[in-house]
């Protein structure tokens, strides 16, 4: 972020900040500048050097008087008073400083455009998963209707295959495996194209297998 929220008010009577030397507030607000530019809010690759250096401290290890000399071992005295988290040092004493709520602190008072932006952020957030779990329903549905299909399809030709065997025991000369024979029907030429020639044999005056599978045959 270009820039952060600053609370003057605490500033000015936070009891941590009061009892503080002028170089550890001039340090401490060098490190609000260093979070605010991390959307974690943690700062990385400075030890306290380099801190004092971009605080612009006059430093001299021969004068104890000096700015810079006076704010060494100022990160210490920030984690002392639980104003930062220090982690992971190095060999050459960089390390990750997180300040105590410093994000959660710039998340509240919004103005309206932060408002605004936020919000669009968490309904680009959830959009995704509602469109992947959109696609994950749809696939579901699809999958529960074909089921439905085909079970539908299932029973109507167990339906057809029974009425047309029974059919076929009743007549004369009848084939010796009826079922087995009305199966190869719907597997040769379709249940649709079975169920009509059946019906033709019901309106027939002389109906038989042999005519049926002729009408079959024949595509009439």
């Amino acid at each position: 972020m270009k820039w952060f929220k600053f609370y003057g008010q605490d500033w000015l009577t936070d009891g941590k900040i009061i009892r503080m030397t002028l170089e550890d507030r001039l340090c401490f607000i060098t490190l609000l500048c260093l979070a605010s530019a991390n959307e974690d809010g943690t700062i990385r690759g400075y030890d306290e050097d380099s801190i004092i250096q971009l605080t612009h401290l006059w430093q001299d290890s021969a004068y104890e008087d000096s700015p810079g000399y006076k704010a060494l071992g100022c990160l210490k005295r920030f984690s002392d008073n639980g104003m930062i988290t220090i982690d992971n040092a190095d060999d050459n004493n960089a390390c990750v400083i997180t300040i105590k709520n410093f994000i959660k602190r710039q998340e509240t008072n919004l103005t309206g455009y932060e408002r605004v932006k936020k919000y669009r952020q968490k309904k680009k957030t959830d959009t995704e998963p509602i469109k992947t779990n959109k696609v994950i329903i749809d696939n579901k549905m699809i999958t529960l209707e074909q089921n439905r299909t085909d079970k539908n399809r299932i029973d109507n030709n167990k339906q057809l295959v029974s009425e047309i065997t029974k059919w076929v025991q009743q007549l004369p000369g009848s084939i010796e495996k009826p079922e087995a024979w009305t199966k190869s029907l719907i597997a040769k030429y379709g249940e649709s194209k079975v169920s009509a020639a059946f019906e033709r044999m019901n309106q027939d005056n002389n109906p038989s297998p042999a005519k049926m599978a002729l009408v079959l045959k024949e595509g009439k």
